[in-house]
């Protein structure tokens, strides 16, 4: 084949032009669907609740679910935290009631 054939130019001209999308942005690909994670939230009666949070406090958290903060202690995977702790939407968070008396 000679290298002025038309089918030989015609591949050139065709990647030609895709490095020229590619090289101006032009050419984008289509943005992924990001999923978001969710909270899991077990509550004291052992239901569980998943919730789409933005990372925030324990005490916005349990204060959103009309959790009393001084009522309940809460772990993060197996580890008690407190209510300034900052949690995220890939944590189990365990609302645990706490019983006293006297």
């Amino acid at each position: 084949m000679d290298a002025r054939s038309p089918e030989i130019k015609s591949k050139l001209r065709y990647r030609v032009q895709c490095l020229l999308v590619i090289s101006t942005g032009m050419f984008k690909k289509s943005p992924r669907k990001v999923v978001p994670e969710r909270m899991k939230l077990i509550l004291p009666d052992g239901s569980f609740r998943l919730l789409d949070q933005e990372p925030s406090t324990v005490e916005v958290i349990l204060q959103q679910e009309g959790v009393n903060p001084a009522e309940v202690m809460v772990t993060r995977d197996g580890k008690l935290i407190t209510e300034d702790t900052l949690v995220r939407g890939d944590d189990e968070l365990r609302i645990i009631r706490i019983s006293h008396g006297g």
